[in-house]
């Protein structure tokens, strides 16, 4: 059986190319990683304004 991990892939949202530890892991995608690296990821999610009340929803919403 190959081999199938990738060194790296270029960011959905700033076209670079980084290194396959800079993207979270993604079991839907056909190379096992996100589109988006994970500074654009986190870019993105302090960038919502609502982003604290979302949290906390989703918080109440899924609590045992």
């Amino acid at each position: 059986m190959a081999n199938t991990l990738i060194d790296g892939r270029a960011c959905s949202v700033c076209q670079v190319h980084k290194p396959a530890r800079d993207f979270p892991r993604s079991r839907q995608t056909k190379t096992g990683l996100h589109p988006q690296c994970k500074a654009c990821r986190a870019a993105k999610r302090m960038a919502d304004p609502d982003r604290k009340a979302k949290d906390r929803a989703t918080y109440e919403r899924n609590r045992e």
